[in-house]
């Protein structure tokens, strides 16, 4: 395994995100496929999913290449969604930023049809020492208050240090959650603590990933501030003989978790994935195919 270091384009989203990604990742469900194509103006992405019952269930996401600033994303589904995405992006010179406009047609759990709009604007600036970026959020096309979201990080030798709020405008300013994040970074070792606030409910978490040249480690520890209880998780993988990556997660809820993932050829991808509550042996089987034509 090689370790790669993010550099300054750091975002929140970003803090203890490896060991949250070895834990949680490469576990499917029952049966999900995916077939991606990629041309100079059009890339479709199609998604069938095997749910419970026995029937399917896909998506369809055509994406139309307008100019090289700007792209039309269509989403189609079995369930009779489907909806309409226009994103414009580098609006702005030397300032990384985007304007997406969503109609949508959502048919609820009623069998009720629901026409939503939505418009979100965002910028990220990037100097030297860390990130800032912006997020407004409209539930409609019509004039009214965003959804706001502000974020920092900054950059200092091994550490980064984050922080974000959100805020919504309506008859008084509201601030729907606040969060702040640390992390020390070297050569094969990450390690992430972070904190939110939300409606006066305070959640942490500290995650640590380690890099070995045999196997990758994982670890997180949680603390809700509504259950007023902490679990905890841990990961391992390592590359097998044959080329594939398998791993082993453990939790502290009593589920073990045991995948196994390996390039198949050039352009296709199979991951299998098993998770066993070991109170009362039931288990969660998935496998998952992705082709790229």
């Amino acid at each position: 395994f090689v370790f790669h270091s993010k550099g300054v384009n750091m975002f929140n989203k970003d803090f203890g995100k490896a060991a949250s990604d070895l834990i949680s990742k490469d576990f499917p469900g029952q049966l999900e496929v995916e077939v991606a194509t990629k041309n100079a103006n059009l890339d479709v992405t199609t998604n069938m999913d095997l749910n419970p019952d026995g029937t399917f269930a896909a998506k369809l996401k055509p994406t139309f290449k307008v100019c090289d600033c700007s792209k039309v994303e269509v989403t189609l589904d079995t369930e009779g969604n489907h909806s309409t995405k226009v994103t414009a992006t580098d609006l702005v010179k030397n300032l990384k930023s985007s304007l997406s406009i969503n109609c949508a047609r959502l048919v609820d759990v009623n069998g009720q049809v629901v026409h939503t709009q939505s418009v979100t604007a965002d910028a990220d600036y990037t100097y030297n020492r860390g990130t800032a970026s912006l997020k407004l959020a409209f539930p409609s096309l019509s004039v009214c208050a965003p959804r706001t979201t502000l974020a920092f990080v900054y950059l200092y030798d091994k550490f980064a240090f984050g922080a974000e709020g959100v805020l919504s405008f309506g008859e008084s300013t509201e601030c729907e959650k606040v969060s702040a994040n640390v992390e020390y970074k070297q050569m094969r070792n990450i390690l992430s603590v972070g904190a939110s606030s939300s409606k006066g409910v305070v959640d942490a978490s500290v995650k640590y990933f380690y890099v070995h040249d045999q196997f990758l480690l994982g670890t997180r520890v949680n603390w809700s501030g509504e259950k007023q209880a902490a679990s905890a998780d841990v990961a391992f993988a390592k590359p097998m003989r044959d080329g594939g990556v398998g791993k082993l997660v453990f939790n502290t809820n009593g589920v073990v978790g045991l995948s196994y993932k390996k390039q198949i050829c050039a352009n296709s991808v199979l991951t299998v994935g098993t998770k066993v509550n070991v109170d009362n042996l039931q288990q969660k089987t998935g496998v998952a195919l992705s082709f790229n034509i």
